[in-house]
């Protein structure tokens, strides 16, 4: 900070009778009585000036131009509601704490501060500058003050190019998770890959905002709800999986059911038209013709009236083996 103060002391004047003295000298700053000047927002050092005291002008009118410069860091509440599109504004608040009003009092002479030698910040673009003097008490005690105030407003290009349209362009594709089929395996990796990926963003942009903020950032509180329906996803993805497995599990239980005990109830024929026979290597012909007809019509195989135990093994043997291929 640089400050062009102009102290008026008129015991410092003098009257100019001959042209060879001077109207003005510079004398050292240590030899000049100058006003303590404390910046009020500040978490540190609060005296401003007593390092770099600068260069002091006395003309004879009693005026001594000071021109100080100090660097110090400063304070300023934010509200990042609106972040990245948020504009801040923050005050710089001077004060001389041993002198009140009465014995001290500020005056400005230019309603703006000047900018000199300003350079174009990436993240930040200065909007506009404005000073003025206020009077304010300290106990019982009036004292003057003077307020710079410096509005901001961020850029928010790299923000949008490098968190916010990616995060955006995720969500879009988290929708596609429902197209992929249950039986490609695929469904839901898709899912937990498009959560981790919002995570990492989510954690990106809270270390990109400053803790200070006295509000939350509606950024984070889309991210995080973004973050939840992916959650909200991945929970359905699997359970769509879940039950496409049991119900294709159930659906070849009852196939394998069906194909079992479909032979059962011919094999009992084969077992009473084995057993109504005397106990011989060779079966006699069958006396049932209920029992002809049931074998001759399920099983094409079965041409001839004498069965022996040889042919009816081998009849069941075609049954399970060949017929089941050719109703296919």
């Amino acid at each position: 900070m640089l400050a062009n103060a102009n102290l008026d002391d008129e015991i410092l004047a003098w009257i100019i009778k001959t042209s060879n003295i001077k109207n003005e000298i510079q004398p050292l700053p240590e030899n000049i009585w100058r006003p303590r000047v404390m910046i009020v927002n500040t978490l540190e050092d609060r005296e401003l000036f007593h390092e770099h005291l600068g260069s002091m002008t006395i003309f004879n009118i009693g005026t001594v131009r000071w021109v100080p410069v100090s660097l110090f860091p400063t304070t300023c509440q934010l509200d990042l509601t609106y972040y990245p599109f948020d504009q801040q504004t923050c005050y710089l608040q001077l004060v001389s704490i041993p002198h009140n009003a009465e014995e001290l009092q500020f005056t400005v002479r230019f309603p703006r501060a000047k900018i000199l030698d300003y350079m174009i910040h990436g993240e930040w673009d200065l909007k506009k500058t404005e000073v003025q003097t206020k009077l304010v008490y300290v106990g019982t005690t009036t004292r003057s003050l003077i307020e710079v105030t410096i509005v901001m407003k961020r850029r928010p290009t790299c923000f949008i190019f490098n968190i916010l349209l990616p995060v955006v362009l995720l969500s879009f594709l988290n929708i596609f998770v429902f197209v992929i089929p249950a039986e490609s395996g695929e469904k839901i990796s898709y899912g937990l890959t498009m959560l981790l990926a919002l995570s990492v963003y989510l954690s990106t942009v809270s270390g990109m905002i400053p803790r200070s903020s006295l509000t939350l950032p509606n950024v984070i509180i889309y991210l995080f709800l973004l973050l939840f329906l992916s959650l909200i996803t991945v929970i359905s993805s699997i359970i769509v999986v879940l039950l496409h497995n049991k119900k294709e599990k159930e659906e070849k239980q009852q196939g394998v059911t069906k194909t079992s005990s479909a032979p059962w109830g011919k094999v009992n024929y084969v077992r009473l038209a084995i057993t109504s026979g005397p106990n011989t290597g060779n079966a006699p012909p069958i006396q049932y013709p209920e029992v002809k007809a049931a074998l001759n019509k399920e099983h094409k195989v079965i041409q001839e009236p004498n069965i022996n135990k040889y042919k009816m093994c081998t009849a069941l043997l075609s049954y399970h083996f060949v017929e089941p291929q050719g109703k296919q």
